[in-house]
């Protein structure tokens, strides 16, 4: 019988499959804060931590999991910023790194990577890969250089610089594009994931007009994904806010999956770009999943799926990563309407 991890590899390369595969988490805070734990607890502790991340999906069934939770601001912290660990969720980035171009020479991406707390990253997602047995698809989560970029000079001033400074930009860019590369290779190859899950932010159509998308998000975000599928392994790429306007240039990439914010319209981005790659998502992670009823999740969770299935390939997940309070019945029952999905 195949597994789950080869059903979501058939819908990478769109396949006909036997059932609609399904992630819950975009990031990996819920199984953290839904243990009863927090990731500063963790750090360090790589049964535990393995641990916790597989008995949650093993419990909701879910077909993806994704490794690497907090992993952009313990990256940054091993470059020599400073963040703050909540109990729920992430960790926040409290300073920009950069305050200047000479910063970016003091920089070591080597230094980062070879971090314990980087390192525990990787021993985790081994360790998950082990409890697994290659039954689950795991993917390494981590940023693309655009959203790096913003978290390492701040969103804002690097909108400005954008305009003012496109040469540091670009100089920014160069770096983080080696940083994520590095890291996504060092997940794969020392940790042995599956796969790569890339997070991009900042470029959303809410913060980034297609033209400055073109020129400073695709660019640099192709170097990454070229990278990795050097290795032979699977991307997925996700975007928040509208990028409706931009579908057709993500599809040149060569990434195997797009997963869309709540905001795309599923039937529009299969219309689009359901020839080219895989489309995933997206019912609405606050209204329906948080706040809403059991009968309010299947309801949306059966439009998304049918709006997604008119092409082959189509991956259930929701728009955006899950909040810690979101009811696990609500997730259940968002897998196994999936699973049970007659496809024809």
């Amino acid at each position: 019988m195949t597994n789950s991890k080869e059903i979501v590899l058939k819908s990478f390369r769109r396949e006909e499959t036997e059932y609609i595969p399904v992630g819950a988490f975009l990031g990996g805070s819920w199984p953290i804060i839904n243990s009863g734990l927090t990731l500063e607890s963790l750090i360090g502790d790589v049964p535990r931590t393995a641990k916790a991340f597989y008995e949650v999906n093993e419990r909701i069934n879910a077909d993806i999991l994704m490794v690497g939770v907090g992993s952009t601001a313990l990256l940054i912290k091993a470059l020599g910023g400073e963040i703050r660990f909540d109990n729920k969720g992430a960790p926040q980035i409290i300073s920009e790194l950069i305050k200047n171009e000479d910063d970016l020479s003091e920089l070591s991406i080597s230094k980062a990577i070879n971090d314990p707390q980087v390192q525990w990253l990787r021993d985790v997602a081994r360790e998950v890969l082990r409890l697994s047995e290659e039954k689950r698809l795991i993917l390494a989560s981590g940023r693309a250089p655009f959203t790096l970029a913003t978290q390492l000079f701040g969103l804002e001033k690097f909108s400005k610089a954008i305009y003012k400074n496109p040469e540091m930009v670009q100089r920014i860019l160069e770096f983080t594009t080696e940083l994520s590369l590095t890291y996504f290779k060092f997940m794969i190859e020392e940790g042995n994931v599956h796969g790569a899950f890339i997070a991009d932010p900042s470029a959303s159509g809410d913060v980034i007009s297609k033209k400055h998308f073109e020129k400073f998000v695709l660019t640099y975000l192709e170097k990454v994904v070229k990278g990795i599928k050097e290795l032979q392994k699977p991307v997925m790429l996700h975007i928040c806010g509208d990028i409706t306007d931009r579908l057709s240039l993500i599809a040149s990439t060569r990434i195997d999956s797009l997963s869309i914010d709540t905001k795309v319209d599923v039937a529009k981005a299969v219309e689009i770009i359901g020839d080219k790659i895989s489309v995933a998502g997206n019912v609405d992670p606050v209204n329906v999943l948080e706040f809403g009823t059991v009968e309010d999740v299947i309801s949306a969770t059966s439009q998304c799926i049918s709006k997604g299935t008119t092409k082959r390939g189509f991956i259930l997940l929701p728009g955006c990563d899950l909040a810690g309070d979101v009811p696990e019945h609500n997730i259940k029952t968002f897998i196994d309407t999936a699973h049970r999905w007659n496809i024809k």
